[in-house]
């Protein structure tokens, strides 16, 4: 039986996609999202699954992790803060 990959659609938003990876059996192919990622994504949230996106939110999980953060009580603490360590 001949077997037919078809490439995905890129997604509306900037030609991005998921990183798939596909499993072939006998007769069928299955397409794999990457893990973590809900088996059905609407369009407007296929962005934040790219491999660019998630790389972004494992660095911000890692600085979190590490205590690499700061909580204000206000958006003008927060400015303020800003202001005091700008670094241009």
């Amino acid at each position: 039986m001949p077997t037919t990959v078809i490439d995905p659609e890129p997604a509306a938003v900037g030609g991005a996609r998921p990183d798939l990876s596909f499993a072939a059996s006998n007769s069928t192919v299955s397409a794999l999202p990457p893990r973590g990622m809900p088996l059905v994504v609407s369009k407007d949230e296929l962005y934040f699954w790219t491999a660019s996106w998630q790389a972004s939110e494992a660095r911000a999980d890692a600085d979190i992790a590490a205590g690499r953060v700061h909580s204000f009580e206000s958006a003008n603490d927060a400015i303020a803060y800003l202001i005091e360590h700008d670094q241009t």
